[in-house]
């Protein structure tokens, strides 16, 4: 019968000490991502938003939370103006923030896939 046989792994600790901080990395990571994301539909959004005064596009604001965020416009009129109800002689478009969010899908999966690139390259960075 053979003897026993026993494979050492160099870096095995160090890249499970690593993996345990995952939690907080990827976090940080998604947060930024998200804030991106955010900031990237509201450059879309705004010349896209009807104008009249000017007052429904400069009431964006922006929510966050872990792992989550908002943007919407504080007025009023902001959904009637989104469905398209009123139309303004100054310019904008209905579904200015569906329009936007459409427009900017490929800066946002660029924003994820440069999140997720960073949790992996951080862990290993870590496990070294």
């Amino acid at each position: 019968m053979p003897g026993n046989l026993s494979i050492k792994i160099e870096g095995l600790n160090e890249f499970h000490k690593a993996l345990k901080q995952y939690p907080k990395i990827a976090a940080k990571e998604l947060d930024d991502a998200i804030k991106l994301s955010l900031g990237q539909i509201h450059r879309e959004a705004v010349p896209r938003t009807p104008y009249q005064t000017g007052r429904l596009r400069s009431s964006y604001q922006f929510n966050y939370k872990p792992l989550a965020g908002e943007l919407y416009p504080l007025t009023e009129y902001a959904y009637a103006q989104h469905e398209g109800f009123f139309r303004h002689p100054k310019g904008g478009e209905r579904k200015y923030l569906e329009n936007a969010t459409k427009a900017s899908l490929r800066s946002i999966e660029r924003f994820f896939e440069k999140a997720l690139e960073n949790i992996v390259n951080t862990i290993v960075r870590k496990a070294r």
